[in-house]
């Protein structure tokens, strides 16, 4: 995912919920926008548009909602799963830690759950991308995306927020690649 589109609407609604004293997660239905191809005929960037936003609700969907982490509760990855086949559509999971003085990014525990648990989350998508963002305020954020089974992580490139673009903080991939240099 080179950028990832979404309208203002969307984008102040996703940080409303997610300004909370506990964690909490939302999820982003994406489809592949229209792109034109680049003047020397190669395939231009890969742009997706936020057609769907799903959030959780913090009575019925978590285990464990607390100030330093979540858990969700069974019944929620089959149903963004679904959720997200129905559109058509890749998914992108998004959740906060809240503004830092530190630049935003994920935390270890976050990444060990991706590592494990996204190459299944592709295969149920038949294919699709999955995408996890951390913001950590307005403008403040990191992210990883899956294009394939199999395939490693990378940063979305940018995030457009109506006519406003962010690039992640990138620190992600280190962390990553942390984490599986101690496998």
């Amino acid at each position: 995912m080179d950028a990832v589109h979404m309208l203002d609407g969307t984008w102040d609604r996703l940080h409303d919920y997610l300004d909370h004293s506990a964690e909490r997660m939302a999820f982003l239905a994406a489809r592949p926008a229209a792109s034109q191809p680049e003047p020397d005929g190669s395939q231009g960037a890969e742009v997706w548009q936020i057609v769907d936003e799903m959030y959780l609700d913090d009575n019925e969907d978590y285990i464990y909602q607390g100030s330093a982490g979540i858990e969700l509760a069974d019944d929620i990855r089959p149903r963004t799963l679904k959720w997200a086949r129905n559109h058509d559509a890749a998914l992108i999971e998004v959740h906060s830690h809240g503004v830092g003085r530190r630049r935003t990014t994920f935390s270890t525990t976050d990444l060990r759950g991706l590592i494990e648990a996204v190459p299944s989350l592709i295969w149920r998508l038949n294919g699709r991308p999955y995408a996890a963002i951390v913001v950590g305020g307005r403008k403040d954020h990191d992210s990883l995306a899956w294009a394939e089974r199999g395939s490693g992580p990378t940063p979305i490139g940018e995030l457009v927020v109506g006519s406003a673009s962010f690039l992640p903080t990138r620190l992600a991939l280190a962390g990553i690649d942390r984490l599986e240099g101690e496998e």
